[in-house]
């Protein structure tokens, strides 16, 4: 963000000057600009299906840890099963 506000910057300091030099630096500022506000979309979108797997991970760790307490008391109960039988 602050490297843009540079380029912003100085691209309006470039604007005050008219040459070619000054048309060319603007152009190539105004590329970079470009370039570096996608980058920063894709970063974005990448930090979001990052943390939308995380969610999912964490959604599918706290799935686990419930099926593993049922499988426990299932445990306990088909002891108890057992131990009636005989």
């Amino acid at each position: 963000m602050i490297i843009q506000l540079e380029i912003e910057h100085l691209i309006k300091t470039f604007q005050k000057h008219d040459t070619d030099k000054a048309r060319d630096a603007i152009n190539v500022l105004n590329r970079v600009l470009l370039e570096l506000r996608e980058s920063n979309d894709r970063l974005r979108q990448s930090m979001l299906l990052t943390s939308e797997s995380e969610l999912s991970s964490l959604e599918q760790i706290k799935m686990n840890r419930e099926l593993l307490q049922e499988l426990e008391l299932l445990r306990i109960e088909n002891k108890h099963l057992k131990k009636n039988i005989k």
